[in-house]
C-alpha cells in the first residue's frame, strides 16, 4: 500500500506487495513497467516474471541489471567476485528474489509470527508479540539465530552473532521516548563476559537535528579509548551533487519509480552482502525493513545532495518508528546528475545506514576514496557498481584487499592516509605524504594522520 500526498510517499509494511500492480498501471508485474526511471519500457526477456532492469535474485552473474538508464548490464554479480558462483557464508545461495520479498512484507502486515525471507526457507523472521505490540524479533540462517531484539515500550536490546556459533558479537542497547523517538543508542562489538570489548559507538541525541557521536576503540592495552568525537546531523546523505536542488515534491511518476526502485535496490543489495559473508548485516536490515514502515519524503536538500535517511530513528528496528528517507527529486531525476546514474546504489547507501550508522565527518571530506573505508559507501559501491574495486570489497567486509572474496574486483591503491586536521582535512596516497602535507602547531594539536593499509 502506497499513500501519495505530494512531497511524501508512505510506503506501509507491506510497500513491496505494491508491486503487483506495475508502475505502468498494469495488474501484474509483466515487464513492461518503466523501473529504472529512464523513460523507456523495459522488457521480459528472460521471463521471470518481473523486469528485466532488475535483479530478481540472481546471484550467479548472468542477470541483466541496468540501473543507470543506458540499456546495458552494470554492476558487479552479487556475491560472485571469482566468477565461480560459490557465495559464503550462511544460507550460501539461498536468493532473496522478488517474489519472496513481497510474500514477506504481506505476511508482516498480517501478523504472522514466522516469516520466509527466501523461497528455501533457509532465512526466516520470527516474532513475538505482546498484545499488538512486537516484543521480539529474531532472525535465523539455517536454523541459527543470527539476531535477536528484545523491545519494550521505553527501549531495546539487540544482539548479533556474526558467525552463527552462539557467541554474541555485537550488542546493542537503546533508549527511546514512548513516541519512539531515540535519545540514545550504545553499540559495543564483542562485548564477551571479560568485560573488554573491542569497539563502543554511543549516538546521543542532542536535538532534532543534531547527533553527538563518540567511537572507542580498544588499545594494545584492552581499554577502550576515544578514538574519534564528533557530531552528525541527524539526516546521512549520500552521492552529494554539484548544485542543491531547488524543487520540492515528485510527481506521481516520479514516486512509483522511487517504489520501484527502492524494491531493486533491496532485493539485489541484500542478497549481495549475504552472499559475501555480512550475514549479521543482512539480519539486521531485514529484521528493520520487515519491522517497520519506510517513508520517502520528496523536497529539495542543501548542498546537492541526492538522498538522506534519519539516522538516530532508522538505526534499529523499532515498529514503533519509521525509517525516513529523503530524496530531493531535481538530483534525483535529472538526466544530468551524478545521482540519476546510481540510483539503486543511493537508496541502498540510505538503507545500509540503519546497520552501519552514521558516516564519520572527519573522513568523509568530499574525496571518493572514502569509500575505501566507510562501510556504508564501501558496501553500496560493491553491490552496485560495475568498476567497484577490491579496497571497496575489503572496505565493506572489513578484511584486506587480497581476500578471495574481493578477487573480482579492479585493482586499487590498497595503502592511503588521511590528514585528520580540521583546518586542512583530506586524503594522500600515503603516510609520508600525508606527515609533509598536513598542517601542524597549536590548531591541528592531537590531529596528526591516519593510516589506512589495506594491502597484506
Amino acid at each position: 500500500m502506497v499513500t501519495w500526498a505530494g512531497r511524501t510517499l508512505i510506503v506501509m509494511a507491506a510497500f513491496l506487495g505494491a508491486s503487483s500492480t506495475g508502475c505502468d498501471g498494469d495488474e501484474s508485474s509483466d515487464g513492461d513497467a518503466d523501473v529504472d526511471g529512464d523513460g523507456d519500457t523495459d522488457t521480459d526477456a528472460d521471463a521471470d516474471s518481473d523486469t528485466d532492469a532488475d535483479t530478481d535474485g540472481d546471484t550467479d552473474g548472468d542477470t541483466d541489471v541496468d540501473s543507470d538508464g543506458d540499456g546495458d548490464a552494470d554492476g558487479p554479480p552479487d556475491g560472485d567476485t571469482d566468477g565461480d558462483s560459490e557465495p559464503v557464508g550462511l544460507c550460501p545461495g539461498s536468493e532473496m528474489t522478488s517474489e519472496t520479498l513481497v510474500a514477506a512484507f504481506a505476511a508482516a502486515a498480517a501478523g504472522a509470527t514466522d516469516i520466509d525471507l527466501t523461497p528455501d526457507a533457509c532465512v526466516r523472521l520470527v516474532r513475538t508479540f505482546e498484545g499488538d505490540r512486537i516484543a521480539r524479533q529474531e532472525v535465523f540462517f539455517d536454523s541459527r539465530r543470527i539476531v535477536r531484539w528484545e523491545l519494550t515500550l521505553t527501549g531495546a536490546t539487540g544482539e548479533r552473532d556474526v558467525e552463527g556459533d552462539g557467541a554474541v558479537d555485537v550488542r546493542t542497547v537503546v533508549v527511546h521516548d514512548e513516541a519512539g523517538v531515540v535519545q540514545s543508542l550504545v553499540r559495543t562489538t564483542d562485548p564477551g563476559d571479560s568485560g573488554s570489548p573491542t569497539r563502543r559507538e554511543t549516538y546521543t541525541r542532542v536535538d532534532e537535528e543534531t547527533v553527538h557521536v563518540v567511537i572507542e576503540v580498544a588499545s594494545d592495552g584492552g581499554a577502550l579509548e576515544v578514538e574519534d568525537e564528533f557530531d552528525v546531523p541527524d539526516r546521512q546523505e549520500a552521492f552529494v551533487g554539484p548544485e542543491p536542488g531547488e524543487r520540492p515534491g515528485c510527481t506521481e511518476a516520479e514516486a512509483e519509480q522511487i517504489q520501484s526502485l527502492i524494491q531493486q535496490a533491496v532485493y539485489r543489495g541484500w542478497t549481495c552482502i549475504k552472499d559475501q559473508g555480512l550475514t549479521d548485516i543482512a539480519a539486521e536490515i531485514a529484521a528493520n525493513l520487515l519491522s517497520r514502515d519506510v517513508v520517502i519524503e520528496c523536497d529539495s536538500l542543501p548542498g546537492g545532495g541526492c538522498a538522506q535517511v534519519d539516522i538516530l530513528d532508522s538505526i534499529f528496528p523499532s515498529p514503533t518508528g519509521d525509517i525516513g528517507i529523503t530524496v530531493d527529486p531535481e538530483s534525483f531525476f535529472d538526466p544530468g546528475s551524478p545521482c540519476s546514474s546510481h540510483r539503486l546504489e543511493v537508496l541502498w547507501h540510505e538503507i545500509l545506514h540503519t546497520a552501519f550508522g552514521a558516516h564519520n565527518p572527519i573522513l568523509d571530506v568530499g574525496d571518493p576514496r572514502i569509500a575505501d573505508i566507510d562501510q556504508t559507501y564501501a558496501c553500496a559501491a560493491m553491490c552496485f557498481r560495475s568498476d567497484a574495486t577490491k579496497c571497496q570489497c575489503a572496505g565493506c567486509l572489513r578484511t584486506l584487499a587480497c581476500d578471495p572474496r574481493c578477487s573480482g574486483y579492479a585493482s586499487c591503491d590498497e595503502e592511503k592516509a588521511i590528514c585528520l586536521c580540521l583546518a586542512n582535512p583530506g586524503f594522500y596516497d600515503s603516510l609520508a605524504e600525508c606527515q609533509v602535507g598536513c598542517p601542524s602547531g597549536l590548531a591541528c594539536f592531537g590531529m596528526g594522520c591516519r593510516t589506512f593499509d589495506q594491502g597484506c
